[in-house]
């Protein structure tokens, strides 16, 4: 008897929240239709825009790629040359295999540089004309990572989504922000670019403590990012602030899940570190607006 997801979770009628993963295919959208798209969702389209120069540029030399499998003898890849302030380089690498006279062979066949500036691109050999056209396509359209990053962001940022994996690709979602999740799976299904999948976690002890744990972990992940920022900035006050706001809603998400979850002591770790992270940027103003005064 197959599992039927539809009619799972319209049993499940005293619930938590969601876990929500997506597959995401290859995709080539042109920016306008997606922006459309997002729209007709109740999205922002502005969360989306045009590749930039560089990660264009990097796309097209990857588009040219060609993987060598196991048995053959030739393979086409990108290489990173330089990645200056102003310019980036790639390569267009052809490998040939000599299977008899067990020799590896490389050969750059192309050389590609970018203003990033300008976001004009000179190249010299074999790959020119297609390094050019891929380039441009690139600049117009949005692509699968494009999609995947959009889906990541807005289930972390938007939805207080926590990675029930290390990695990502599951994320628990808060029952409140379930009407989001749901226009981020109509957007993916008008796109026809894959699928995301909606699965609601009952309100059970059991439940609740796998929720709680992807959450203690997501914070703990959160607060060692903004001390990791603070930690380097030296001068500029307003960098501070920012990560003091991040703390907030590490805060606020706190304060919610602990009531969502019923649990009923935080661990010590993650206070800890909380307290930790509001005294060094706490010290980090003082230093900064003492060296100004200076």
């Amino acid at each position: 008897m197959s599992f039927n997801l539809k009619d799972y979770n319209e049993k499940v009628k005293n619930y938590i929240g969601v876990n929500v993963w997506w597959d995401i295919q290859t995709a080539s959208i042109p920016v306008g239709l997606m922006k459309e798209t997002l729209s007709s969702v109740g999205l922002n389209p502005d969360l989306i825009d045009r590749s930039s120069n560089k990660v264009a540029f990097k796309r097209a030399g990857k588009a040219l790629t060609r993987i060598r499998h196991e048995n053959a003898t030739h393979a086409t890849m990108s290489r990173p040359i330089a990645d200056k302030p102003n310019t980036v380089v790639i390569g267009i690498v052809s490998e040939t295999v000599e299977k008899n006279d067990e020799t590896l062979d490389y050969q750059v066949q192309t050389t590609a540089r970018l203003d990033k500036e300008t976001g004009k691109i000179s190249v010299e050999g074999k790959h020119g004309d297609a390094m050019l056209t891929k380039y441009r396509h690139f600049k117009r359209v949005v692509t699968g990572d494009d999609i995947r990053g959009l889906l990541k962001f807005i289930i972390e940022q938007s939805c207080g989504g926590c990675a029930l994996r290390r990695h990502g690709g599951i994320y628990f979602v808060p029952k409140i922000k379930v009407g989001l999740v749901a226009k981020l799976e109509e957007l993916v299904s008008k796109l026809d670019c894959g699928s995301l999948t909606i699965f609601r976690v009952s309100d059970a002890s059991t439940e609740r403590q796998v929720a709680w744990q992807s959450v203690e972990d997501e914070i703990i992940k959160k607060i060692d990012r903004i001390t990791f920022a603070v930690g380097n900035i030296e001068k500029r006050e307003p960098a501070i602030k920012r990560q003091s706001d991040r703390l907030d809603k590490v805060q606020n998400m706190l304060e919610y899940y602990v009531e969502l979850c019923d649990t009923e002591t935080v661990a010590q770790s993650i206070t800890a570190k909380l307290q930790a992270a509001e005294k060094l940027i706490s010290d980090k103003i003082a230093e900064i607006q003492k060296n100004t005064k200076e």
